[in-house]
């Protein structure tokens, strides 16, 4: 069954592992949570037929993005207070980290594909799905904010990385991933479309509530 794992996956583990879990670890903002995060991003690279490396690194980062998010806003998950942020991250404090965590998601999101992965305009607005005049704006590094303190969140080493590739190969010879990962993208859409309609009753509301207003005055 292994072989139903995309070809170049082994390889496209080492050179992103480290990346995509500072990535993770980033956005969720819960060391713990990165890790599941990093497995479900890689799981999505595993199947993934991607043309050359350049296609699987904007698919790894995506999906970081993809599941990070889905995390994030399922729960509405409220920013944790200093101590509860280090006890989270499992580190020692560090207040020159505190200029990139205290960002918006997607504003940190930008700001650590496009300064601490090392992407591309294009390619970070493809992982946030946005259009790239958008992306260079939220990309725009904070003053004062050395990314240095981003590659030094998480150094995985060969251990946990070869734990994380048996458990996607694992998956794969378990589960059919594909299946899965299509539902998980097909939940995130809903998610979002759950927002969306939200907001859009919520502005239905506003607008009648402020004709009644309006037609009361004029009476």
């Amino acid at each position: 069954m292994m072989s139903n794992v995309a070809e170049g996956f082994d390889v496209w583990l080492a050179q992103w592992h480290g990346d995509v879990l500072r990535l993770c670890l980033a956005l969720s903002l819960n060391r713990r949570a990165a890790r599941e995060l990093t497995f479900q991003a890689f799981l999505r690279l595993g199947a993934c037929d991607a043309a050359d490396d350049a296609q699987a690194r904007r698919t790894v980062m995506t999906a970081a993005v993809d599941v990070c998010e889905a995390y994030y806003f399922r729960k509405m998950r409220r920013h944790p207070g200093a101590k509860a942020l280090w006890e989270a991250l499992d580190t020692p404090a560090d207040d020159a980290l505190l200029p990139l965590l205290r960002l918006p998601f997607r504003r940190r999101a930008a700001v650590c594909l496009r300064h601490g992965c090392g992407l591309s305009v294009a390619d970070t607005a493809q992982a946030l799905r946005i259009r790239p005049p958008r992306a260079e704006r939220l990309s725009r590094l904070p003053d004062g904010l050395d990314m240095q303190v981003f590659a030094a969140m998480a150094r995985p080493d060969a251990q946990e990385r070869e734990e994380l590739s048996d458990r996607v190969y694992l998956r794969f010879s378990e589960r059919s991933v594909g299946f899965e990962n299509r539902w998980h993208a097909l939940r995130l859409r809903f998610d979002r479309m759950v927002t969306y309609i939200a907001l859009f009753i919520l502005a239905l509301f506003l607008a009648a509530a402020l004709y009644t207003a309006s037609r009361t005055a004029s009476g």
